[in-house]
């Protein structure tokens, strides 16, 4: 039964809890699942058993307050209860994903009550589940469309989806059956749905996203897959993506993910270019890899992110135009309308994720901080209450508007606050021969050794502003097993020390050190922070500037305007690779990261004081602008004049405005 838990009950909780992950997060016991095929290289760690600190944690913590524990309940259960999905906005179209709100940011709250369990957040969890539980019908389905409406649109299935990844998590996290069962009925009456209606599930939806939202559902089968043994489940899943290689009504030729994603084809032409979209499917394939072993389905996955890293992401980790991939990151110099869809940030590092996960591949876990540390956090208001929908490389910082004003929220908001909730559960892993470090912060974590017994680490570092990593481990007794430090691709001279002895640490790669660990022993690791230049892919000489995996910008608060003056960036490597952090400006200016820059004046040396991304235009106003490509020379006057607007930023004709924080708690107008 759901029901409140005292904090002796939650003690009990936390321990079953410890065997298990949230929806989709694997764990080193995976392979006791009934469904479960093939397990995860790294693996996460149980709830609880990171503590993180510094930055990171603060911003979860304000997200968590300032957004997700502050949504009103009932504005998230009211489509499901009266299928408000079926009302036309004022223009007459379809305004059909209510749907989408509940799951996502179910999931957000549960992933970050893991982080940090508070007796508040664990009775809203209970009373969301229950809440949903109600409107659910008798033939199982939960859903925001009237009966006649269902599978017609893009987004019933979707949202099917979403509710399932909801239910899940919270499965998951506490092992409560009757969640399960409610979301395998919600599968099964999608399940004979298609049939009684004879309709395939990639013919549902707009033609010009061919068939792609409803076919994300494809993740719901492996997981239930994975937590019932039901062979239905992965059945269905399977049959979808066999589907995706027929010729149908919106696809004529099929979508034809999974081969032409093999046969090396660039992700604007698999299937459809619409990125939020086509990730997600990718993600219903790595989990569906880790339900039947389709060694087809991983390395699918795997051939479409090198191809997004090499030709579709911005500096900031990120991409899409409009929300559409478009051979991105040779034309991100240039003015991109609708640029860098909060929702494609959030699943491309979500898939990252799964990638890291399966193939033990650096690479990825590069690409979820460099994302994590750009595009996302520079999407996250600094009261951590609102999203931008898009964000620019240059121009100013806009909200993201409200899709429907009855939830008062949009997909970007909840896809966003899920994947900073999510940052815990790459940050360190559990390989079979010891802990995996991905990403450095403030703070302690326990793992496990090659034989099960308990690690603790202690961090001790201000990463990512300077580049020294402190680490103190404490095995329970000594013993020999693996720590795997990720060295970054960009650190081309790093210093890595155990107990003053110096060990290999290969950019691109893990330093994996094995030896035997006793109480007392201490790593130091010291990433290599120089500035660099980066020249702009179009060949245009445009240059931007990086600090180890953060990209600085121009900010008009700390460099204004100046008449009859060009600048170029000073391209000396030793003057450049000096460039000392500026901690009082960045404290004035309510930047987290400033560093001074030597630049040339019109042929004499002078300092500009650049900024982090994220912290760049965080007045989120017309007033404070911003830039990161630099063209050489750069007029000083006009530096800011770059032709990107809010109007650039948003779908409507009025500049969006972030709501305020509600005064009323998710919840509070629930009956109990």
């Amino acid at each position: 039964m759901i029901q409140r838990q005292n904090n002796t009950v939650w003690c009990l909780a936390m321990i079953v809890a410890m065997l298990v992950g949230c929806a989709g997060i694997g764990h080193s016991g995976d392979e006791a699942r009934p469904g479960f095929v093939a397990a995860d290289v790294q693996a996460v760690l149980p709830p609880g058993s990171i503590k993180m600190g510094g930055q990171m944690s603060l911003r979860m913590d304000l997200c968590m307050k300032n957004l997700i524990t502050a949504r009103d309940l009932d504005t998230l259960i009211k489509p499901f209860r009266d299928k408000t999905d079926n009302e036309p906005t004022g223009q007459g179209q379809p305004d059909n994903w209510r749907c989408d709100y509940w799951g996502k940011w179910f999931t957000a709250l549960a992933w970050g009550y893991a982080h940090k369990p508070v007796a508040e957040h664990r009775e809203l969890m209970d009373r969301a589940v229950r809440d949903l539980l109600a409107t659910q019908g008798p033939d199982g389905n939960i859903g925001s469309f009237a009966g006649e409406k269902r599978l017609h649109g893009g987004y019933d299935v979707w949202g099917r989806q979403c509710v399932i990844l909801g239910l899940t998590a919270y499965y998951d996290m506490t092992k409560d059956k009757v969640a399960l069962e409610a979301a395998c009925r919600v599968f099964d009456c999608l399940i004979d749905e298609v049939k009684q209606k004879k309709v395939r599930i990639p013919d549902v939806g707009w033609e010009m996203w061919r068939g792609l939202a409803p076919s994300v559902i494809v993740e719901s089968g492996a997981l239930l897959y994975q937590r019932t043994g039901r062979q239905k489940y992965r059945d269905f899943s399977e049959g979808i993506v066999g589907e995706w290689n027929l010729p149908g009504k919106l696809a004529p030729k099929g979508l034809r993910l999974v081969d032409d994603a093999l046969a090396g084809k660039p992700a604007r032409e698999v299937g459809s270019p619409k990125g939020y979209e086509q990730l997600y499917c990718f993600i219903g394939l790595c989990e569906l890899y880790r339900a039947s072993g389709n060694r087809r389905y991983l390395d699918a996955a795997v051939a479409l992110a090198r191809n997004i890293r090499g030709d579709e992401l911005f500096i900031t980790g990120t991409g899409t135009k409009g929300e559409i991939w478009f051979k991105g990151q040779s034309l991100q110099t240039q003015i991109v309308h609708h640029p860098a869809e909060t929702c494609v940030t959030a699943h491309w590092m979500y898939f990252c994720w799964h990638l890291l996960r399966l193939t033990d591949d650096p690479a990825h876990a590069d690409e979820l901080e460099r994302s994590l540390y750009n595009s996302l956090l520079g999407a996250l208001m600094p009261d951590g209450s609102w999203w931008g929908y898009f964000q620019s490389l240059m121009g100013e910082r806009v909200p993201s508007y409200i899709q429907q004003k009855d939830t008062g929220l949009s997909c970007c908001v909840v896809s966003g606050s899920r994947a900073l909730m999510l940052t815990p559960f790459w940050a360190v892993m559990q390989a079979k021969d010891g802990p995996v470090l991905n990403l450095y912060f403030p703070g302690r974590m326990e793992a496990r050794t090659a034989s099960g017994a308990k690690v603790s680490i202690e961090m001790e570092t201000d990463y990512p502003r300077e580049g020294t990593v402190k680490l103190s481990v404490k095995p329970d007794q000594p013993e020999t097993f693996t720590i795997a430090l990720r060295i970054p691709a960009w650190s081309e001279s790093t210093t890595l020390t155990v107990n003053g002895a110096t060990q290999p640490a290969k950019p691109g790669s893990y330093s994996r050190i094995s030896r035997l660990w006793k109480a007392g022993d201490r790593v130091e690791l010291r990433l290599d922070m120089r500035t660099r230049i980066l020249d702009a892919p179009d060949k245009n000489g445009q240059v931007a500037l990086i600090r180890g995996p953060i990209v600085l910008a121009l900010d008009e608060r700390l460099v204004p305007p100046e008449k009859n003056v060009q600048v170029s960036v000073e391209r000396d490597a030793v003057s450049l690779g000096k460039s000392p952090l500026n901690p009082a400006t960045a404290e004035k200016a309510g930047v987290w990261i400033a560093v001074d820059v030597p630049f040339l004046f019109d042929g004499q040396r002078r300092t500009l004081t650049l900024c982090d991304f994220a912290s760049a235009g965080n007045q989120w106003s017309s007033a404070n602008r911003f830039r990161t490509w630099l063209p050489q020379p750069l007029p000083m006057e006009t530096v800011y004049n770059t032709g990107v607007t809010w109007k650039t930023l948003t779908h409507g004709n009025t500049k969006p405005e972030a709501p305020a924080i509600p005064t009323k708690r998710a919840g509070a107008g629930s009956k109990q």
